[in-house]
C-alpha cells in the first residue's frame, strides 16, 4: 500500500474508533532541508503527534542558523531541531542584541549526532589537504556553513575558494571538476550520499581527524559500507549533536504553548520504541536522558519536565490506536579565507552568520 494512503486510512480508522472527530491542536516544528535527517525526524514526530490530535506543521529551513531565526521569529512555532555547535555559537554572543532572543532557547531532548562528511575527488587524503582547494561549505544560512567555517578556521586551513552551495548542487559541481571537495553535516546514513553517489563517480570520504578538531567536537565514525559499495572502510570524523529545542514559555499568555510543547515531548518519550522501529535509523541512538554536549545549554524546559512527570501518558497500542492515558513513563572558536573574494560582514542578513564573519579572523589564532 502507498505510504501516504496508509497514513490517511490509519487516521480514518483512528478517528472512527475514537468517536467524534476532535479539532487538531496547531503547532509547528522547524527542521532543516526536506530530505535531511532533521527533516525526517521532524516528520516522524509530526506523524506521531497527529495520532494524538496535534497538527504539528513541519517547517523546512536551510539549516542551523535559519532554523534558530525561524523558531524565534515565526508566530505559532514552538519547536526546532538545532545543531549543538550553532546553539553554542549563538550562546557565546548573548550580549549581541540581535542574538539575545535567539540564545533564549531551552532543551526538550538531545537527539542524534550529525556526522561531518567530507566528500572529495582523488588526491585529497586528509582534511589538511583541503588547503588551497575549491571547497563547497554548505548553502547560505545552513548549519553546514557554520560548522565548515569553524572546522576550517580552527584547523588553520585556507581553501582557495569556499563556495556557498550544498546538497545535489555541490555534488554535481564535484562530479564536474568545478570543486575539489564538499563538506556536508548530516546524520548518517545521509540520503544524498546513499542515493546520489555511485562508485563510478570515483569520489571518497576524507577522514576528519585533525587534532585541533577532535578537541572541538565529539569523535565519531562513519561505519564501513554505510554508503555501499563505494565506501568500503570506516571513516573517522567528528559530529555535533542535533537538539530538540523550544522557547522559554514563561509569560501568562504562553501557558497553552507550554502545555503543547510538554505534550509533544511526552508523546515522543512514551513512543520512543515505536519511533526506533518505524522512523529514521538515527532514532536508535537517541537517549532522551543523555546530557547535551559540552558548551550547550542543557537546561530542560520546565514545560517538558512537568509533562514527563505527569500521571497522564500517551502511548500508541500495537494496532496504532491511541491507548487510554497511562501512568508515568519514562565548541569551538569561530582565519580568514585565502584566495576567496572578501565578503563584507554587513552583507550577511542572518545575525548568526554576521557574527561568525566578524569573529572568523580570530579562529586558529591561539596555540
Amino acid at each position: 500500500m502507498i505510504p501516504r494512503l496508509r497514513a490517511i486510512l490509519g487516521s480514518l480508522i483512528l478517528l472512527s474508533s475514537a468517536g467524534p472527530a476532535q479539532a487538531l491542536e496547531a503547532s509547528a516544528i522547524v527542521t532543516g532541508p526536506r530530505d535531511s535527517t532533521a527533516g525526517r525526524f521532524g516528520q516522524d514526530i509530526a506523524d506521531l503527534a497527529r495520532r494524538f490530535d496535534i497538527g504539528l506543521e513541519v517547517v523546512p529551513s536551510q539549516g542551523g542558523p535559519d532554523t534558530i531565526e525561524t523558531l524565534t521569529r515565526r508566530p505559532g512555532t514552538q519547536l526546532g531541531i538545532v545543531p549543538s555547535d550553532v546553539l553554542d555559537f549563538v550562546s557565546s554572543f548573548s550580549e549581541d542584541p540581535q542574538l539575545r532572543s535567539m540564545a533564549a532557547l531551552m532543551l526538550v531532548f538531545p537527539l542524534y549526532h550529525e556526522e561531518v562528511h567530507v566528500l572529495a575527488r582523488p588526491g585529497i587524503a586528509s582534511f589538511a589537504d583541503l588547503q588551497g582547494r575549491r571547497v563547497a561549505v554548505g548553502a547560505a544560512n545552513s548549519g553546514t556553513l557554520l560548522t565548515a567555517t569553524l572546522l576550517l578556521g580552527t584547523a588553520g586551513i585556507r581553501p582557495v575558494e569556499e563556495v556557498r552551495i550544498g546538497g545535489e548542487e555541490a555534488l554535481q559541481a564535484l562530479r564536474d571538476g568545478r570543486l575539489d571537495a564538499m563538506i556536508d553535516v548530516a546524520g548518517q546514513p545521509s540520503a544524498l550520499f546513499r542515493d546520489k553517489v555511485a562508485i563510478e563517480d570515483a569520489l571518497h570520504l576524507v577522514p576528519v581527524d585533525h587534532p585541533a578538531l577532535t578537541k572541538l567536537y565529539p569523535l565519531a565514525a562513519i561505519p564501513a559500507d554505510t554508503y555501499y559499495p563505494w565506501q568500503p572502510k570506516e571513516v573517522p570524523t567528528v559530529a555535533p549533536q542535533a537538539l530538540l529545542m523550544t522557547l522559554r514559555w514563561t509569560e501568562p499568555g504562553q501557558q497553552e504553548a507550554c502545555r503543547l510543547v510538554g505534550k509533544v515531548a511526552r508523546i515522543v518519550a512514551d513512543n520512543l520504541d515505536r519511533l526506533r522501529r518505524e522512523g529514521h535509523p538515527k532514532w536508535h541512538e537517541v537517549d532522551l536522558d543523555a546530557k547535551p554536549p559540552p558548551g550547550s545549554d542543557g537546561e530542560r524546559s520546565p514545560c517538558v519536565a512537568q509533562a514527563l512527570a505527569a500521571p497522564q501518558g500517551y502511548t500508541l497500542a500495537t494496532d496504532g490506536e491511541a491507548s487510554p492515558p497511562a501512568g508515568p513513563g519514562p565548541q569551538g572558536r569561530p582565519g580568514p579565507q585565502a584566495g576567496a573574494p572578501a565578503r563584507a560582514c554587513s552583507a550577511e542578513t542572518n545575525p548568526i552568520l554576521r557574527r561568525l564573519c566578524e569573529v572568523r579572523p580570530l579562529l586558529g589564532s591561539e596555540p
